[in-house]
């Protein structure tokens, strides 16, 4: 009968491992959002360059090295399509989730049973929030391995094997070096429970036990981890760095915190498959009243647990410590520090609730007690997870793809021969991942130009989770495109005009114009944003009266070397200069005289600047017309 038992229970891991893969399937169009579109492009780009860790990738807010885009990788050894790739990659990062927490649940003393009931939840998904983040987005998948192994480790802290311990350091120099939420979420909460047992001994002694100080050893090579990633990275990558100095905190207005705790519990809520605003007496409706069910059990077995201690082990009861002390940390990280809460990162704050329920099942001796938490949980679990997969196939269903606009725009890009071009983030990522890598992208976004521009809002680049040189000034020597939603296209009517580029093609969502080159493009951003004084356009042409200056504003340009050229096709009086800026110091790098007819001023970035400024000023007795204006890169 035991034998039984698991065997039936692995078939449940591996439905819902099934279950895992139709809901990507059908959640793939839904769901997708240029941030998992990034990692996929990540990962293709290191197979392309066979690189294990891309040095040529601008990271977000932190560098994955050892993350989903490896086994994303992977699977692009064996396929190049995007869904496929996501969905074994997902299902590789599930499959070790699940080890971790079988190998965490049997170390703190569950059954080989319960380890797998619990391993089985990890793919399910009851709504819209763990599905979009880990499910199918597949952000936090990578995540479980490394909290549930390294609480396992801890747990073993009564082991004399010094491999353990060697490794149990190892582990936690490397979430340090690898993301500042491991260090939040898995290892200081690890830390404060040690510390909490240290300060609740009745010694008299300062000096903490042998358990204790192999916690704190741990801690701090944690923190030697965390701190080498903040020195080292950013000489070695760009972006994801300076986590450390990001840190800002809250203003304490009672309202917004009061709203901050408001956030965190209907968030908790939808994790557990809450659904808003549906009919008390629908299958919805009954799927909440469980879950507050599940709610008001928990908390009381949570309480009975905490009034009697001697029910369970040291090792059970750091976990169940731990549990709470995890969200805590993250709660007060929410609540204080500044800018630190999305929904999603409420799924990490909560890693340690399934085995912590294992353990309180455990122990309950009142047999209704646990046999009404069991069956809540297992209707809120299933019956959501199944409700939510129905939606997510009707949806499916539902979809058309003569009314795909986004599609409609990629094929018609590609049967024109495009394959490079720009657009913002949120549409630019999906469409490459749609395509299946046949379009890349560098993403701009609008913004404000100062007073007196010849147009009120222009484009700049974002450089964010894309190549290093995507947005160079090269990157497409041939035809390149711009595209724009429909509501994008009208805030930048201005710059449309502006630019002169022909619309090549235009849907009910989307317009898509054409450039000669990224060349081409850029040099319309710049004189797109020229500050003009004593200086007008007019009918493709720049004017400068007397005293007149014509500024581009500080932008991003790569290391290299350039050549600036104008035409000057009317002058009266002494003349001007055109003078080049460098760094946030606006270091003079070049100059020159402008003289009637052709100029041209050659200059020099020997490394990347986001600070470099081109200026043109007139005498006090000249006046000039300015045409031609052109930035190019020497290849």
């Amino acid at each position: 009968m035991k034998k039984l038992r698991i065997s039936a229970l692995i078939l449940l891991c591996i439905l819902a491992l099934i279950y895992s893969i139709l809901l990507q399937h059908f959640g793939y169009l839904t769901y997708l959002n240029s941030d998992m579109s990034s990692e996929l492009a990540l990962a293709k780009r290191q197979v392309e360059t066979h690189s294990l860790i891309q040095m040529d990738w601008i990271y977000s807010t932190e560098i994955h090295s050892i993350h989903m885009n490896l086994f994303y990788a992977i699977a692009f050894l064996f396929t190049s399509n995007f869904e496929i790739v996501r969905i074994i990659g997902n299902t590789i990062g599930f499959l070790i989730a699940m080890l971790s927490l079988w190998f965490f649940g049997t170390s703190v003393g569950l059954s080989n049973a319960v380890s797998l009931l619990l391993c089985a939840m990890l793919p399910l998904s009851p709504g819209t929030l763990y599905a979009q983040n880990v499910t199918i987005g597949g952000y936090y998948i990578i995540h479980f391995p490394f909290a549930y192994f390294m609480t396992a480790l801890w747990i073993h802290n009564s082991s004399s094997r010094k491999f353990t311990d060697y490794l149990f350091f190892v582990l936690c120099f490397l979430m340090g070096l690898l993301s500042v939420r491991y260090v939040l979420c898995f290892v200081i909460p690890m830390f404060f429970c040690a510390f909490l047992t240290y300060l609740q001994n009745e010694s008299h002694s300062l000096i903490p036990d042998k358990n204790q100080s192999r916690t704190l050893i741990a801690f701090i090579f944690c923190i030697c981890g965390y701190v080498v990633s903040e020195i080292v990275n950013p000489h070695l990558f760009l972006s994801g760095m300076g986590n450390a100095d990001s840190f800002v905190f809250n203003p304490q207005d009672p309202s917004g915190t009061f709203q901050i705790m408001l956030t965190v519990l209907s968030d908790f809520l939808k994790l557990m498959g809450w659904r808003p605003e549906t009919s008390f007496f629908s299958i919805a409706g009954l799927l909440n009243i469980a879950i507050l069910g599940v709610l008001f059990i928990g908390i009381i077995i949570k309480i009975r647990a905490y009034r009697h201690p001697e029910w369970f082990t040291e090792s059970e009861l750091s976990i169940l410590v731990l549990s709470d002390v995890a969200f805590f940390i993250n709660l007060v990280c929410f609540l204080c520090i500044k800018g630190t809460y999305l929904n999603r990162y409420l799924i990490i704050a909560l890693f340690y609730l399934l085995p912590a329920l294992g353990i309180l099942l455990k122990h309950e001796p009142y047999f209704r007690l646990k046999f009404f938490m069991v069956l809540l949980m297992t209707i809120t679990t299933v019956g959501s997870s199944l409700l939510f997969f129905k939606t997510t196939y009707d949806q499916s269903q539902a979809y058309d793809p003569s009314e795909d606009a986004l599609m409609e725009t990629a094929n018609v890009l590609l049967d024109n021969g495009y394959s490079f071009g720009y657009g913002t983030f949120w549409n630019t990522g999906i469409m490459q991942e749609r395509t299946n890598g046949a379009l890349s992208f560098s993403a701009v976004r609008p913004f404000d130009t100062e007073t007196g521009a010849p147009c009120n809002r222009s484009l700049e680049p974002i450089r964010w989770l894309e190549p290093t040189d995507a947005s160079s000034l090269d990157a497409a020597p041939g035809k390149t495109f711009l595209m724009l939603t429909q509501e994008e296209a009208s805030e930048l009517d201005e710059f449309l005009s502006f630019s002169g580029a022909p619309l090549l093609f235009a849907n009910e969502q989307y317009q898509v114009y054409t450039f000669e080159s990224s060349q081409s493009f850029w040099n319309t951003v710049y004189w797109s944003t020229m500050k003009l004084e004593n200086a007008s356009f007019r009918n493709g042409t720049f004017f400068m009266a007397p005293n007149g200056r014509m500024r581009v504003p500080t932008s991003w340009r790569e290391a290299g070397d350039y050549m600036l050229t104008f035409t000057i096709n009317q002058m009266t009086g002494t003349g001007g200069k055109a003078r080049i800026y460098s760094t946030s110091n606006f270091t003079l790098i070049a100059e020159t005289d402008i003289t009637e007819e052709q100029n041209t001023l050659p200059f020099s970035l020997p490394y990347n600047d986001k600070y470099w400024m081109i200026l043109f000023t007139t005498d006090s007795d000249t006046s000039l017309h300015f045409s031609n204006l052109s930035i190019s890169k020497n290849r």
